[in-house]
């Protein structure tokens, strides 16, 4: 009994430092994020180069993006590391007012099925969906919100 019981508790242990390894992870990437300074345009100029690319669910390299993926893919050319999804995406800055909305803000869908690169006036770089490439287009639905990670205009 005292074999299983010591066992079971530094399982618990490990997990409970696992976690906290975690916490302290995101917790260092965010404070890396709010303290690095970004530059809209040059994301925008990086996010322009892979207009074309066809979309492939699930891919976050040049051979193929998903929405994500594209997001993860662009930021990631400034050491910025997000997650490969639209949820974690959004989790991962600050909430703007669409008024203080700049070009390299992530553009999230209210139910966070889709994300994009904000390029101003309305319009934002995506990898759309099966069958379609990375464009610049409208923002096509008004259930959207902005979140910036680090960017200065």
């Amino acid at each position: 009994y005292l074999s299983v019981r010591d066992s079971f508790q530094a399982l618990q242990a490990s997990r409970s430092r696992s976690i906290q390894t975690l916490e302290q992870e995101i917790a260092a990437a965010q404070a890396r994020m709010t303290n690095t300074s970004l530059d809209g345009a040059s994301i925008i100029d990086v996010a322009d180069n892979f207009g074309g690319v066809p979309y492939v669910r699930g891919v976050t390299t040049p051979r193929g993006f998903d929405c994500s993926g594209y997001v993860k893919f662009v930021y990631s050319q400034f050491g910025i590391a997000l997650p490969h999804s639209v949820n974690g995406q959004a989790r991962m800055g600050k909430i703007i007012n669409p008024e203080d909305a700049l070009p390299g803000d992530l553009v999230i869908m209210n139910d966070h099925s889709h994300d994009g690169i904000y390029a101003g006036n309305g319009m934002f770089y995506h990898a759309p969906l099966r069958g379609d490439k990375v464009k610049l287009a409208p923002i096509f639905t008004p259930n959207h919100y902005f979140v910036r990670l680090g960017i200065d205009g």
